[in-house]
């Protein structure tokens, strides 16, 4: 290869120091001086805005989640409260069920309520109006009647719980509920419906309420018998030998076998009932209304044989009531030792008498005024042929005449008043009794006043004792345990509208036979019974929450 000569060289040397020769001879610089550095920074803000995004979404989220868990812990608390106090309505305060609370004055009942009726009281808390008794009530654990005082003695209205352990300042972590209100509807003998308003309140350490919770649970309250199930009838052991509106005892006696209870449904405390030191009550005393059976009526299908008259013997007339042994047949009072005729009917009507499909017998009297020398005997055949006596006026018997129930028990004699006499005043009814007799009879008469007089020739009660001989009750003396008592002025039972004693009498009784439920039941069916009732809430029919 021939080598450049010295012309070509500087030739070349030349070219190559002539401006613009650097571009063919340096390497090319790159473009993007100066560009990576904004990048830098926009992608660390935005790195760092997204953080602080996330972060603040985080702290939210953590803030939603504690709310959210406080609002939880309240709506426990009150649930709680809630809780217990629907377990202390069942179980030791069944009578509040049908009464009203409310925590301050502030709070306002439902005008649809009951708990503006004058007849409704409270719980003896917080202002509430103290409870005022209507119904009657069950006894205590010791068998004794609650008084009025202690109806809410000891209920617990609010509390506190501990939600986590105490912190290094040993202070824990509480909720707090109270009872706002509970409002009754309906009526203090069948019940109805209640509403119990619950507050529940998340504490935090500071002792600031961080969260709240109001619950309101409606109730179906029912009423039932004392120690029974709600489709159970009454417990026999609280059967009253004597239920009356108002009782004026005085000195009488209701004594004898486990139904010797007595229930003034009109008083509000026992102290109303107005017995003297003298009386003897082998029973409890109770007070407050009671749901008893309907009154029995005359059978429909009978009426149109039968005609309402009157007996009224005033000299020796001898009148018996002797039933035919055979079903639906009329019959008049026999009567022996009157004027002209040998029995006692209506004027111009039909007899007073009948016998039914079971030759039960049925009679329609107005007045029974006894003011004869001779008794007016009720021949029940020993019970086979129970007599009913529907009574329109009064009933009135002498130390001389009486109405003798021959052969059977003291429901085998009925005598029944009338039913309603709310509206018609002229239907109230007086039912007198002379002490120097016995009435063995069962009287179920609402509308009527009943009073057992005195009389020179005293009647006493024959009470049994230990050994089994007739002792004659003293009046003055009460047996440790149940005993069988009979033959007093009214041996049976009086549900009745007024019991008044006459005050010159010493010694009027009832003895109250130790059969007496099973008389009942076996003569008018297993629903004719009576006590007193407590009530208890069976279930939610509606919820609600608020915060």
């Amino acid at each position: 290869m021939q080598k450049p000569n010295r012309k070509s060289r500087q030739i070349n040397a030349l070219t190559m120091n002539k401006p613009g020769a650097e571009h063919y001879s340096r390497k090319p610089e790159s473009q993007n001086n100066g560009f990576a550095l904004p990048v830098v920074v926009i992608i660390g803000l935005f790195l760092i805005i997204s953080g602080l995004t996330l972060a603040a979404q985080m702290f939210q989220s953590l803030v939603a989640s504690r709310k959210t868990n406080f609002h939880q812990q309240s709506f426990d608390i009150a649930e709680t409260g809630l809780t217990q106090i629907t377990r202390q309505l069942n179980s030791e305060y069944r009578y509040l069920l049908i009464n009203c609370y409310r925590e301050n004055e502030a709070i306002t009942f439902d005008s649809k309520s009951s708990c503006n009726n004058v007849d409704i009281g409270g719980w003896n808390q917080n202002a509430s109006p103290l409870p005022i008794v209507s119904g009657s009530t069950c006894p205590d654990e010791n068998g004794q009647p609650i008084e009025t005082a202690n109806y809410s003695d000891g209920i617990v209205l609010q509390g506190t719980i501990d939600l986590e352990p105490q912190n290094n300042d040993g202070i824990p972590l509480v909720g707090e509920w109270g009872l706002e209100s509970y409002t009754f509807y309906g009526n203090q003998l069948t019940g109805g419906k209640g509403v119990i308003t619950v507050q529940g309140k998340r504490i935090n350490r500071s002792g600031e309420t961080v969260a709240t919770t109001i619950l309101k649970k409606t109730m179906l309250i029912k009423s039932k018998p004392c120690e029974r199930t709600l489709l159970q009838t009454h417990d026999p052991k609280y059967l009253p030998g004597l239920i009356a509106r108002s009782i004026n005892l005085r000195k009488d006696d209701v004594i004898g076998g486990p139904f010797s209870h007595i229930i003034c449904t009109g008083c509000e405390e026992t102290d109303d009932i107005n017995k003297h030191g003298d009386s003897v009550v082998d029973g409890f005393p109770f007070t407050g209304s009671v749901i008893l059976p309907d009154v029995p009526t005359f059978p429909s299908e009978l009426l149109e044989a039968v005609s309402i008259g009157d007996i009224t013997p005033q000299g020796d007339e001898s009148i018996r009531i002797e039933s035919p042994n055979e079903p639906f047949k009329a019959f008049d009072p026999l009567c022996i030792g009157c004027e002209g005729t040998s029995h006692i009917r209506p004027e111009g009507g039909d007899p007073m008498c009948v016998t039914d499909e079971k030759m039960r017998v049925h009679c329609r009297f107005n007045d029974i005024n006894l003011e004869g020398s001779e008794n007016v005997i009720v021949n029940t055949a020993g019970g086979s042929r129970p007599v009913f006596i529907y009574l329109e006026g009064d009933l009135n018997t002498s130390n001389n005449s009486n109405l003798v129930n021959q052969g059977g028990k003291s429901s085998d004699l009925v005598i029944i008043g009338n039913a309603s006499c709310q509206v018609n005043e002229d239907r109230y009814q007086n039912i007198t009794l002379s002490g120097a007799n016995t009435l063995k009879s069962f009287i179920y008469a609402p509308c009527a006043s009943v009073t057992i007089i005195n009389s020179p020739n005293n009647n006493n009660a024959q009470c049994p004792n230990d050994q089994q001989r007739n002792a004659e009750f003293d009046n003055q003396s009460e047996g440790e345990e149940p005993r069988v008592c009979s033959q007093g002025d009214l041996d049976g039972a009086a549900w009745v509208r007024d019991w008044d004693s006459d005050a010159a009498n010493t010694s009027a009784e009832i003895t109250v036979p130790s059969d007496l439920s099973t008389q009942l039941t076996d003569q008018f069916g297993p629903s004719f019974t009576a006590g007193p009732s407590d009530f208890v809430a069976v279930g939610t029919t509606d919820w609600e929450m608020s915060r």
